[in-house]
């Protein structure tokens, strides 16, 4: 018989163990000596200790470790509950190495580009919403800000309400990148819709999972944040499926100190 407080043969450190497992019922002591306090456990029950440790050092929680225990050695269930197991780690391992792999990458981005940490890429959704949208084609980039121009007309024209959660955002639909004869559409969310007419088109514009980086001050950091972007997604388990999209936080519009503007380019994507 063992008992608890023969510190010749028990550690500090497992005789606090011991009673843990007493307290939440896992492994409690044939008794409790109610004048020193002691629990005492049986030889089987030694063997029952030795079962508790090799699963906790499986990686198996001590409520999975009860639920083994109470299944009286059901090997069936003992297998299930490994091969669940199993799958977890499997899972860690693959996140593990990705981590790995997305570091060594980071690292050697460093290498070339101090500047890549600045951006940091996250995963998020634009939400569906309801849209007033002006579509073009430019000479140049430059000129996007007349689109602006003119949508904020029609806005005002209409007596056109803005939704409070505002995205102004502008979409670029050419397959790649283009300094001349660009295809963009630029939107704005409203509470409700307008008339459509050649200058603006209202409709419901559909939720978009993407890939995005947000990023101060001037537009000229736009192939640095693509280089992130691109850096992220070598390592993930998404791929790009559809334009880049520049939301507006804050604009020329509202500050001319390019300092001061805030940007956030995003992609959009889906799962390999």
């Amino acid at each position: 018989m063992l008992k608890i407080g023969d510190f010749s043969r028990l550690s500090n450190t497992s005789v606090r163990m011991l009673r843990h497992y007493d307290e939440i019922n896992l492994l409690k002591p044939v008794k409790i000596d109610s004048d020193t306090g002691y629990r005492y456990y049986n030889a089987y029950q030694l063997d029952v200790i030795n079962q508790i440790s090799r699963y906790k050092e499986l990686g198996i929680s001590l409520a999975g470790i009860r639920e083994i225990l109470e299944s009286k050695d059901d090997v069936n269930f003992i297998k299930k509950y490994l091969s669940v197991r199993m799958a977890e780690l499997n899972e860690e391992s693959q996140k593990i190495q990705k981590q790995m792999v997305l570091l060594e990458s980071t690292n050697n981005f460093l290498a070339k580009d101090a500047q890549c940490m600045k951006y940091s890429v996250i995963l998020k959704t634009i939400p569906e919403r309801k849209v007033i949208s002006l579509r073009k084609t430019i000479h140049s980039r430059e000129e996007e800000g007349m689109l602006w121009i003119e949508l904020d007309k029609e806005i005002n024209k209409q007596r056109i309400s803005l939704s409070k959660d505002c995205h102004s955002l502008a979409i670029y639909h050419d397959h790649e990148y283009k300094d001349t004869d660009i295809d963009v559409e630029i939107q704005t969310t409203v509470n409700g819709y307008g008339k459509d007419c050649d200058n603006a088109k209202f409709f419901a514009a559909p939720e978009q999972k993407v890939v995005s980086v947000t990023f101060r001050g001037s537009y000229d950091q736009r192939p640095q944040v693509a280089r992130a972007i691109a850096d992220w997604l070598e390592t993930s388990d998404y791929l790009i499926d559809g334009p880049m999209i520049s939301i507006f936080h804050v604009t020329p519009y509202e500050t001319p100190e390019p300092g001061s503007w805030v940007t956030e380019v995003c992609y959009t994507v889906r799962r390999k």
